[in-house]
């Protein structure tokens, strides 16, 4: 699957998909730091890559969509080491293969999944 980590998450976050055997890619490292949410929307909808991201702002109604989105709803007192433990208990737990059509919430104690709106 292909990846877009928003710059609110960290960077090593994106080593975690590619050794998963995805393609992830960060805001950051595509140039895209400081975009509107709208633009990072489109942008991973023109790449068909599923937006991970810890902003309140998404989902956003816009169309095109990106392929599914993945939420992280943790604390806000999380270190990035914190974020980075949930983030590969995530994968490891296979939540990661339900992103493509679906908005996945993944919190520290559970996933909730739920179809992308049309």
């Amino acid at each position: 699957m292909r990846f877009l980590i928003d710059e609110c998450l960290p960077q090593r976050l994106t080593p975690l998909l590619t050794d998963a055997g995805h393609d992830a890619v960060h805001v950051i490292t595509e140039g895209l730091r400081g975009l509107r949410d709208p633009d990072i929307w489109s942008w991973a909808a023109s790449e068909r890559r599923v937006l991970i991201t810890a902003d309140k702002g998404f989902p956003r109604p816009e169309r095109p969509a990106p392929p599914g989105l993945v939420l992280l709803r943790l604390p806000s007192h999380y270190t990035g080491a914190q974020i980075t433990d949930v983030f590969r208990e995530f994968i490891d737990g296979g939540g990661i293969e339900q992103a493509p059509g679906h908005i996945v919430v993944v919190q520290p104690d559970r996933i909730r999944v739920r179809p992308l709106p049309t």
